[in-house]
Order: structure tokens, then sequence, then C-alpha cells
């Protein structure tokens, strides 16, 4: 058989390297993007190559490998895997610069309504994803790491910075008749610096089923136009909305702004109205210190819309519970909600009130064995109420809260409704002290519903009035 006299293609030496590097791959299950002709000089855009590393990487389950340096990246797009990947660096000297004017650094999407089939097994981890916003300005739909319909992913020891829109943008569907969920993310251990308050969130959640934000750091996050640093808020034009088995535990937020709440829980749609229950959250063991929120913002901010939840409304299921506010805004405002649970947290010189039940009331909120310091300096009361049913105050600590003249630990606000208050068990200090629990004009109440028991006032404080006509007993102040 004669042999070819021409060659009908030529192959380039990277391409030679590419295919050596993907056969040792079978072996040790390492890809190095700069086989595949990324550069990593913080000038070139390496898209292309790091997109024909990850086409690779699927194919056999290998890990992608960025050696430090800065990586161009400019609308980096992740689909199906057959397998699981890995995507690490060298730590925080791995970059991944967003190229200026792309939508996203890197998208991870699904496409399947079906959550069986979305891409699955993807770790993140030692890699630094630097955004434009110095440069380019705000701009809300311009987010660092994208992600859609996705199940089991894990970004660990992370570093995002300077972010136009979202530092993590976790999504459902551009379509809101097409079905897709998010599952199992866990995003751990990571740090997230807005630079300039000039993003839209750290972190948004438009749909997830099990997701764990922990020990992450958050700092200098989101203007005062936007949510908050951490946003759980799905889609209202969305016909398949999931939020549910959030747990936001462990992190520090530091100097974080927003015109919402520095985390924020604002769900669009009463319980009764979704196909699945927005539910099961957590809010545990967080320090929130210095914010920068709007006057009517709050550390923690939880809102449901539409309807007040009545009796047949399934509850919400949320705690927030052992968490550390101090020097903000608020610290909790919640609001259209069933079931929510207040307890162990400690919130310390926050200027406002907190506040339950303002606009759509609230139904079955416990708020137990809190210490409330130096809280209301700028609105009277630590604990302000309006329209509620089943909420117990129970076994707090109110220490010199309110201003310099008038201090109200408890305040039944103008106007409310308001049913089944129990007040057991507080302690109330400090010579600001002048009502324990008072009633503002005009609030419509069944005495015989509310209790009032075991309440302590130290000897310290200015009075210890207790409202009238508000309990179906005559309250006693007891001063100790």
């Amino acid at each position: 058989m004669a042999l070819p006299t021409t060659i009908t293609s030529a192959r380039t030496a990277s391409e030679h390297r590419a295919d050596h590097q993907t056969l040792h791959a079978q072996h040790n299950q390492t890809l190095n993007v700069k086989t595949f002709g990324a550069t990593g000089d913080g000038t070139t855009d390496d898209t292309t190559a790091v997109q024909s590393a990850w086409t690779a990487a699927v194919a056999i389950g290998a890990a992608m490998y960025f050696p430090a340096g800065t990586y161009v990246i400019a609308n980096l797009s992740f689909s199906s895997n057959n397998k699981p990947v890995t995507l690490f660096g060298d730590g925080w000297g791995s970059v991944i610069k967003q190229k200026t004017g792309a939508m996203y650094a890197v998208s991870i999407n699904g496409s399947s309504s079906n959550a069986t089939l979305n891409p699955t097994g993807i770790t993140i981890k030692g890699l630094r994803f630097v955004g434009t916003v110095a440069t380019d300005l705000f701009s809300e739909h311009f987010h660092l790491l994208n992600i859609n319909a996705v199940s089991d992913v894990l970004v660990s020891g992370c570093w995002f910075e300077g972010w136009r829109g979202d530092g993590i943008y976790l999504g459902s569907s551009n379509d809101g008749a097409t079905e897709r969920h998010n599952r199992r993310v866990r995003i751990v251990d990571s740090f997230f610096d807005g630079i300039n308050n000039d993003n839209r969130q750290a972190i948004s959640i438009i749909d997830c089923w099990n997701l764990n934000i922990s020990r992450c750091t958050f700092r200098r996050c989101t203007r005062t136009d936007m949510p908050g640093a951490i946003d759980v808020e799905p889609n209202p034009l969305d016909l398949f909305p999931v939020t549910w088995d959030i747990n936001i535990s462990d992190n520090q937020f530091e100097a974080c702004g927003g015109g919402v709440g520095v985390v924020t829980i604002y769900l669009p749609e009463t319980q009764a109205s979704l196909t699945s229950d927005n539910s099961s959250l957590i809010i545990r063991g967080n320090q929130f210190r210095n914010d920068v929120v709007v006057d009517g913002g709050a550390s923690i901010r939880l809102i449901q819309q539409q309807s007040p939840p009545g009796a047949a409304t399934p509850p919400n299921t949320i705690i927030i519970a052992d968490n550390v506010c101090t020097n903000g805004k608020r610290p909790f405002h919640i609001d259209g909600l069933r079931g929510v649970i207040i307890h162990d947290n400690i919130f310390d010189k926050m200027a406002g009130s907190s506040f339950v039940g303002e606009t759509r009331g609230c139904r079955d909120v416990s708020v137990h064995h809190n210490m409330f310091m130096d809280c209301g300096s700028v609105q009277t009361a630590a604990l302000i109420l309006y329209n509620a049913t089943g909420v117990s105050v129970d076994h707090n600590k109110f220490i010199n809260c309110g201003t310099a003249t008038t201090g109200i630990m408890i305040l039944v606000k103008d106007n409310s409704t308001f049913t089944d208050l129990s007040v057991q068990g507080n302690e109330y200090t400090g010579p600001r002290c002048t009502d324990v629990v008072a009633k503002g004009t005009g609030v419509v109440t069944t005495a015989s519903s509310n209790t009032y028991y075991n309440n302590k006032a130290s000897s310290t404080v200015t009075s210890a009035i207790v409202a009238t006509g508000l309990f179906g007993h005559t309250p006693v102040a007891v001063i100790v």
C-alpha cells in the first residue's frame, strides 16, 4: 500500500500537548489549564483555552488546575458533565478576572426540569474571582459566578472581589414558566469583598433546595437600593420557586449595606399559593458589625408578601439563633410570616427597634432568651409589635434600651391588631427604662388572650410601667 504524499490536516504543537495532557489526566485526574493554551498573564483572553480544558475534564472526570496567575475570562460556560469535576488553584494567587463587558466570569447551567439531570458534582476551591466594579461601575445583572439548575456544588476557600452585580448568583430559568432547580449547594470558608458597597448582593438565591452558606466573611457589600449581602428572593414571575432547607451560619458581616437587610429573606408569595413551600430556613451563629444599611433596614430582615398568614397557612419554619449584631441600624424586622423563632441572640448598640408584623402581620412568633443592650436609641423602644397573633416574648434581657429620656422595652404600636401575646420571665435593667410594656393608641386586642407573668425590673430603672387594658389581668411590675 502506497504511503500518502501530502498531509491533509496539520495539528499545532499546543493541540498535541493537549492530547498528551488528556491522556495523562486519565491516570492522575488533573488537567493544567496552561496546557490548553491559557496564559494567566492578566492581559490575554484565556476563555477559549479554559473552555477546552473543561471539555476534556468532563469527559474523564478530571480536575482543572489553575496555577498562580491572572486568567482573563469572559462568559465561560459550563453545562452538562458525566463525571464530577473540580476547579482549583494555588489559593488566592490563582485569579479568575472577569473581562470588561462580560456578563459573567463563569456560568454553570443545566437545561432540564428534571433535577436528576443537572450538571452535578462540581467543586470550585482555592480560586480568586475578581470583578470590575471599580472601573465599570454597578450593573445589576453582571455576576462573577452564575449557577443555574445544578446539583452537589461545593465552593470552598475562594475569594470574590469587586463584582458589579452578584458575587454568586443561584438562579433558576430565564423563563418563569420553565422549571429549573438547584440542589445541595455549599458555599463555605470563602471571602466576599464588594470593595465599595456599589454592588447588588454577595450571594443571590433565586432557587435552591438544601443550601449551606457557612464560615464565610462578607464586607463592603451592596448599595442602598439593593436588598443586602445575602438575599433569598424567589423570582415572583417563576411558577416553580423553591427556597427550602437553607442554612446561613457562622459567617461574619462587616460594613455591609443594602436597602432591606444585611441578610434578607424576601418571599413574594404566601405559603398557601406556592407549588413548594419556602420553608426550613436557619440563620445561626453569625456576626453582624457596623452595617451601613439604610435607616429602615436591619441586620436580618424577613418578609413574605401578599396576604397575611392565617390559621391554615403552612409555617415558614425560620430560626434566627445565636447571632451577634453590634453597631447597626436595626436587629431584625419580620413581616408576613408564620412560624419564626428568634432565640439566644445578642443585639448590642443597635440604633433602631426590632419590628414584628409591621405591614402584613405575623403569626406564631417566639422571641426568647435574647439580650437587647442599648437598642432603640432613635426609636425609644427595643421591640415594637404591630399586627400579629400568637407572639411570645419570654426570658429576654433588656439592658439600658431606649433614648436618653424614654426607654420602652416592648411597645405595642398605634392602631395595631393583636391577640395571644405572652410576655413572661423577662428582665429589665438600666436607667433608661421607663416603660416595660407600652401600648399605643387605637390598639385592637382581646385582653383575655394576652398574659404577663414573672417579669422583673431592676432597682436601677427609672420606672416600670406596664400598659393597662392590654392583658386579661392586672400586671405586676416586680422590682428586684
